[in-house]
């Protein structure tokens, strides 16, 4: 009956603001792979945060490129200068934003060309990657070391 109380005891030490709080700090931790994962849905894979195609080059795009980027492509965002090489991830509260620093941010996210102005987040799937390869791990230790398992 001791070691019962004894882990009882330890159980009543863990609240949800603690745990809350320290997994908000964990998750801060990530903000560089998932400025990478963001990154890699519109360069590799050419989506938007639904999972939907941010854009297609156009027949005008592969004369001007001589080929480079042909007609019916997939947008990479490769072309659009620093863009995507200046997307971040900033924290506010308990609140995270994705973002790009470059000044033709607005421009991108407005212009006709893109299918899609939801840019800057995480699609479902890498959310959920993003969840199972670190932050569960992370909570399922975070446990088992304040329980002493």
């Amino acid at each position: 009956m001791s070691n019962f109380n004894i882990q009882r005891a330890k159980c009543d030490k863990i609240d949800e603001s603690t745990v809350s709080e320290e997994l908000f700090k964990f998750i801060k931790t990530l903000s560089a792979e998932m400025v990478e994962m963001n990154k890699n849905q519109i360069n590799k894979d050419s989506q938007d945060i639904y999972g939907k195609a941010i854009g297609y080059y156009s027949k005008a795009t592969e004369l001007i490129t001589n080929g480079a980027k042909g007609a019916g492509e997939p947008f990479d965002g490769k072309d659009t200068g620093h863009w995507l090489n200046a997307f971040y991830v900033s924290f506010l509260g308990d609140t995270f934003f994705f973002g790009s620093t470059d000044p033709k941010t607005d421009d991108i996210l407005d212009s006709p060309n893109w299918l899609s102005s939801s840019l800057f987040g995480l699609t479902g799937e890498n959310l959920k990657e993003l969840i199972d390869s670190k932050i569960k791990p992370f909570v399922i230790n975070y446990y088992r070391k304040e329980l002493g398992l």
